[in-house]
């Protein structure tokens, strides 16, 4: 478990310092089963609901949780206003006002909070 932490620990500073962010309050890690902790269950889901999307752009389940998402930070996604060159590239933070479908991830379209789920 010890190796697990160092390890989250490592990617933190790692991307703190790839993306110029801040790192935020300290990851304490615990090994359990989602069937324990509703809360893990919840993000079991919320993580699967966005794996469909990413990987195989099954738009449905996102849109069941977007109602309780607060933002999602698509690092690998081409922003609609790119950055200068010698800016690193940002991705795209997706929010109520501007909800993760596959039209905005593709950048043909900004539908409205209300048109999601």
């Amino acid at each position: 478990m010890q190796a697990f932490s160092d390890a989250v620990a490592d990617a933190e500073k790692a991307f703190a310092s790839d993306f110029d962010l801040p790192r935020g309050k300290v990851a304490s890690i615990t090994a359990s089963e989602p069937k324990n902790y509703a809360g893990l269950q919840a993000v079991d889901y919320f993580l699967w609901a966005l794996q469909r999307f990413y990987e195989r752009g099954e738009e449905r389940y996102v849109q069941l949780i977007w109602p309780q998402t607060v933002m999602v930070e698509d690092l690998d996604a081409e922003p609609i206003d790119p950055p200068k060159r010698a800016e690193p590239k940002t991705g795209v933070t997706y929010n109520e006002k501007y909800p993760l479908s596959l039209a905005t991830r593709a950048g043909i379209g900004n539908v409205g909070a209300a048109d999601i789920g």
